[in-house]
């Protein structure tokens, strides 16, 4: 996949009491192998990591 290639990821924050869950749909662009689409995974998980931090800051 180019470096140029974008990759839409719908995602929705839903209340759940005093808390909210984060919600994502991911499907697997074609042109992405499974190599690749597992390596933008753990991308993905270090930027759910990152965005828990900062909420749990405020």
């Amino acid at each position: 996949i180019d470096q140029e290639s974008t990759w839409n990821v719908p995602m929705r924050i839903v209340s759940s009491g005093d808390e909210s869950e984060v919600l994502i749909t991911l499907i697997k662009p074609h042109e992405l192998t499974d190599k690749q689409f597992n390596e933008r995974m753990i991308e993905i998980e270090q930027v759910f990591v990152n965005m828990k931090k900062i909420i749990e800051l405020h």
